[in-house]
């Protein structure tokens, strides 16, 4: 593994990428303190788009006690090192959870195994964040643009502070994997707007802009397979397009934004529509 993919392990999910869990309630039940984690699947993601699928694996095993409590999951991930021949494997383990135990404890074995390789690490620095909350258990769902402002907040001030070292994003595939489609933000022209959930939103690699991009309106629908932002841009020749964004993005008018990372697609349905994987806030 080289330096610039053990960057793109360790950077920074989006926001849109990051779930959020209550760790205890206050004793009125009314505020609750919460923690941001990465499921299991934007890890493996994240392994197959900086590494290749056939350069990384994993093994689980459990270790069964006299009851759930006493049992321990464990999870090896090894990564292929090129250059060395050879494979090199971290691990880590957890307990047996309350809801599905067996699963449960083997996913969070394999986001602690994770944790070793540095993905998504810094979520332990992110702490100390109370809520209202629901029930003395449940994130009501206005909070959760609160939640995403937060975390960009504190993303922009880790990565400010120089963590993690370099500067490559995570949005790489495998040399094997066909990219289409892409394109440069200089390149778009309006797009046609697709119904809602009209399609599954996949990272690809695409090559970041360094123009500034205003925003002139942004909307949120929500739907059965979640939420989804379009937003409206435009840059200082007067050029605009829209794209979605997966999931309730912070964003509002009048914000700009840079290094947009967007990839065109089409459907026989609507024809072109744009799908913006990442961006970063303008100054």
């Amino acid at each position: 593994m080289t330096e610039r993919e053990m960057a793109a392990l360790e950077y920074p999910f989006a926001a849109s990428e990051i779930q959020w869990r209550v760790l205890r309630a206050t004793k009125d039940k009314t505020k609750g303190q919460v923690a941001a984690f990465v499921d299991s699947r934007a890890i493996q993601k994240r392994l197959d788009d900086v590494l290749g699928r056939e350069n990384w694996q994993n093994r689980l095993c459990t270790v069964p006690g006299k009851d759930n409590g006493s049992t321990t999951h464990i999870c090896e991930i090894s990564i292929f090192y090129a250059d060395r021949g050879e494979w090199i494997t971290k691990s880590d383990g957890a307990g047996c959870t309350d809801i599905e135990p067996i699963k449960g404890g083997l996913s969070n074995a394999f986001k602690r195994a994770a944790s070793m390789w540095g993905i998504g690490r810094y979520l332990y620095n992110l702490t100390d964040i109370w809520i209202p909350i629901k029930n003395g258990k449940y994130i009501p769902d206005e909070q959760l643009p609160i939640l995403a402002k937060q975390y960009n907040r504190f993303v922009g001030q880790y990565l400010a502070a120089g963590k993690p070292s370099g500067e490559t994003k995570p949005a790489l595939v495998p040399q094997s994997t066909p990219v289409q489609n892409t394109v440069n933000t200089s390149e778009i022209s309006a797009a046609h707007t697709p119904p809602e959930n009209q399609s599954r939103f996949h990272a690809q690699n695409t090559t970041a802009q360094e123009d500034s991009w205003r925003i002139t309106d942004v909307q949120v629908s929500k739907g059965g397979s979640g939420a989804q932002t379009l937003i409206t841009l435009q840059n200082p020749t007067g050029k605009s397009f829209s794209g979605y964004i997966r999931g309730e993005a912070p964003l509002k008018t009048g914000q700009s934004l840079r290094n947009l990372k967007v990839t065109k697609k089409n459907s026989p349905i609507v024809g072109n529509y744009n799908i913006v994987e990442s961006y970063q806030m303008a100054a």
